[in-house]
């Protein structure tokens, strides 16, 4: 489909996914996927991409009441999920990183953002999510300190990909590995001083794989009363 070359249009086009990037940060982390993958033809926009702007916003409409809810005396603490859609992307083959971290029943924390580089399995295009995952937990646990709210213990990380979670925890480097950048191996790290923990959790209970990729109606609302504390 061609480009929209009309300036009124374009313009059009910025304003609304400027609109949705501004509602997605401040509290509906359930667009995050859906609004990235718009920003990403700011420059280039056609009128497929006008008209998925349009049905986000038919959505918003539909789902107004929707917002982040905290439970008071709720005794979840910090944790986070932590998933990535392995080359993803159409034109450069990269993977989305998402992430979500909740406490008192509701996200505090989400991502979705495609990777710098291109990962060559599935296992590192999970493994580089997570390094951003733990990267995140580390700034929220001094957040929460400056608050004087303490987290005790190591936060958990929810993980989908046992590989991930085999290589996080290890302490040597395999031939399948040794070309993965040393900056994400910042995992092990925070593992072994004992500042997040990783586990394993099913595909299907993963919420974090609402902020990667495009679900089915019933996975992305059983995802969002997750993520959004949404009965």
């Amino acid at each position: 489909m061609r480009p929209i070359t009309d300036p009124a249009v374009v313009s059009e086009f910025r304003s609304l996914v400027g609109s949705l990037m501004f509602l997605t940060i401040a509290v509906r982390a359930d667009l995050a996927y859906s609004v990235g993958f718009l920003s990403r033809y700011m420059c280039k926009p056609n009128e497929l991409l006008l008209g998925l702007g349009k049905r986000i916003l038919r959505y918003c409409k539909g789902s107004k009441n929707l917002g982040l809810k905290y439970n008071y005396g709720n005794t979840d603490g910090l944790h986070g999920y932590c998933d990535a859609d392995w080359g993803g992307e159409v034109a450069g083959r990269r993977s989305t990183t998402g992430y979500c971290y909740m406490l008192s029943g509701g996200a505090v924390a989400w991502r979705s953002k495609l990777q710098a580089s291109v990962a060559k399995s599935t296992m590192e295009a999970e493994y580089m999510a997570l390094s951003h995952a733990v990267s995140e937990c580390v700034y929220l646990k001094s957040l929460a300190a400056h608050l004087q709210y303490f987290v005790d213990g190591p936060v958990m990380i929810f993980e989908d990909n046992q590989g991930c979670i085999d290589i996080a925890l290890s302490t040597t480097t395999s031939p399948k590995t040794k070309h993965i950048g040393i900056h994400f191996h910042y995992v092990r790290e925070l593992i072994n001083t004992n500042q997040v923990s990783v586990t394993h959790k099913p595909g299907g209970d993963m919420v974090a794989d609402i902020l990667t990729k495009p679900l089915g109606k019933l996975l992305f609302q059983k995802h969002v009363k997750v993520l959004m504390n949404f009965e």
